[in-house]
């Protein structure tokens, strides 16, 4: 990370094209990888947060859109977690559920 607050993925990406699915791919690559999703939103979470406080005024533009959708769309249950990830274009969502009991028994 380029500091405590804020992933690097956001550094190298234009704001319009930040996508949740291509930030998880980029954490995928980096050696601080947790391999837990809940980090890794964690993360992404922090990030956009720091953006909206400290990002340029494009930045915080997309990084409160992505929280508004980040919040909305991270449902869970005793045994999925389900995303709802946006896709190149706005209106379309790709649905991401992730089986607890393949990482956790």
């Amino acid at each position: 990370m380029t500091n405590a607050r804020c992933d690097t993925y956001f550094d190298g990406v234009e704001p319009e094209k930040w996508r949740f699915i291509d930030f998880y791919r980029y954490r995928q690559l980096q050696p601080d990888f947790s391999e837990s999703f809940q980090k890794e939103s964690f993360v992404l979470k922090r990030s956009l947060e720091y953006l909206l406080a400290n990002g340029s005024e494009e930045a915080k533009k997309y990084a409160q859109s992505y929280l508004v959708l980040f919040k909305a769309s991270v449902l869970s249950s005793s045994k999925f977690f389900f995303v709802f990830l946006p896709t190149a274009k706005d209106d379309n969502f790709v649905l991401l559920s992730y089986d607890l009991r393949v990482c956790c028994g």
